[in-house]
This record gives C-alpha cells, structure tokens and sequence, in this order.
C-alpha cells in the first residue's frame, strides 16, 4: 500500500470536521427544544391547578344546589346547615 496524497487526508479531515459540526448543530437544536419542551411543562402544571380549582368549584356550587333544592322540596330547613357547610368549604 502506497503513501496516502494530501489531498485525500485532507478531504478525510474536512469530512470528520464537517461530520463534528453537524453533530453540534443538532446538539445545540435539541438542546434548545428542550427548554421550550421545560417551559411547556410548567405551563401545563399550572393549567392543572387551575383545572382542578375549577373542578372544586363546579362541585361546591353543585352541593349548594343540591342542598337548597332539599330545602325548597321538603318545605323545611332540615338542608339548610348543608348548605351553609358547603359554602364554607369553598371559601378554605
């Protein structure tokens, strides 16, 4: 086997180092992609919290209704404590 040409070397190491800097950029790509994905994961937690809040709340009002529509059927005031502890939960 011969001695290898410059020019060949050369394209070998142009090669390898374009081949480094490719691998670089996605590098960096990903690693960009990955705080956008971080920041997109708080932005969802806290659209939970805010859910769940919303959950809560849709229950409370449905237990005050529940319990005001007992007092308004019965006649009498047998619900009316549930009620006044329903609205005292929500307000915790």
């Amino acid at each position: 086997m011969g001695p290898v040409s410059g020019t060949t070397t050369r394209r070998v190491l142009l090669a390898f180092g374009a081949l480094v800097a490719l691998f670089a950029a996605a590098s960096g790509y990903a690693l960009g992609r990955l705080s956008d994905i971080h920041d997109g994961t708080h932005a969802l937690r806290e659209a939970g919290g805010r859910a769940r809040e919303a959950r809560e709340l849709a229950t409370a009002v449905r237990d005050q209704y529940a319990h005001l529509a007992h007092t308004i059927i019965l006649g009498n005031d047998s619900h009316r404590r549930f009620h006044s502890e329903a609205a005292r939960g929500r307000r915790r």
